[in-house]
């Protein structure tokens, strides 16, 4: 049930976001999107492959978010956001991954800065949904990485599900 929903509720997205006219980054971002879910989902551990799915998704993301914006110069403050992004909420994720294994350390920095830069880019439509489903994305993040590295939340794996679905929805609102 757990895959048919995820996989379905993402397409969907991706339908809505395609016939809404949303641009051609944000279609390939949520296609990127839908890869991540099916890396994650597969039986072999594919993290990485899906976490690289995700860091592409989330760039697509940032190009989506600027061309729907313009030529806007805000890159001081949106840089600025997310290198504090980065900075509050690597710490514990990285003391988690490294004692996993020191592999991950540079793929989960990177994601991470990334992730936070989309969540700074996320203001440059000038939209409260964008913002919302960055930082819902952010939060979706959080909750798989805390899992993952740090200790189980109870209810975790759906409430990584529920946050990133709503992330999905609200930046399909806001660049449709």
């Amino acid at each position: 049930m757990e895959y048919v929903a995820k996989l379905a509720t993402t397409l969907f997205l991706l339908a809505a976001a395609a016939s809404g006219g949303a641009n051609g980054w944000a279609i390939a971002a949520l296609a990127c999107c839908l890869a991540g879910d099916v890396f994650l989902m597969l039986p072999s551990d594919q993290f990485v492959t899906g976490l690289a799915s995700f860091l592409v998704g989330h760039m697509l993301f940032i190009a989506a978010f600027i061309s729907a914006r313009g030529d806007d110069p805000v890159w001081g403050l949106t840089v600025g956001a997310a290198i504090f992004g980065l900075a509050v909420s690597a710490r514990p994720v990285l003391r988690g991954a490294v004692a996993e294994d020191r592999g991950l350390r540079i793929p989960v920095v990177a994601y991470m800065a990334v992730i936070a830069t989309m969540l700074a880019t996320s203001a440059l439509p000038d939209s409260r949904w964008a913002i919302a489903g960055a930082a819902m994305f952010f939060v979706s993040d959080s909750i798989l990485a805390r899992n993952r590295f740090v200790a189980p939340i109870p209810h975790g794996r759906l409430a990584t599900m529920v946050t990133y679905h709503a992330a999905l929805a609200l930046i399909v609102v806001s660049l449709v």
